[in-house]
């Protein structure tokens, strides 16, 4: 779950535009959104965003991250819906 969360951290920091706050304040967080993001998307977003302003719906990278942030809650989906089949059977043993 913390990957989760982390993963959604990195999502917020660059939808508002605070890519530089994430690096100062949380630098192990800022080197898996490297990983995460790919290093290109990750230096493209440092080069094209104004800090402090949060990112335009219109902008490409938006919707480049829109739909890592959707990866996040299918996995998530995934992985709830497994627990639940999971836990439901230890239920019904007699």
């Amino acid at each position: 779950m913390l990957d989760y969360v982390e993963k959604q951290m990195i999502i917020d920091y660059h939808l508002r535009g605070e890519q530089s706050r994430l690096e100062e304040e949380f630098p192990v967080i800022a080197k898996k959104a490297k990983k995460f993001l790919g290093y290109e998307t990750y230096f493209e977003l440092s080069l094209n965003q104004v800090p402090g302003v949060p990112m335009s719906p219109s902008s490409p990278l938006y919707n480049e991250l829109m739909n890592k942030q959707k990866l996040i809650v299918d996995r998530i989906m995934a992985d709830y819906e497994k627990h639940k089949e999971l836990t439901s059977d230890r239920g019904s043993v007699k």
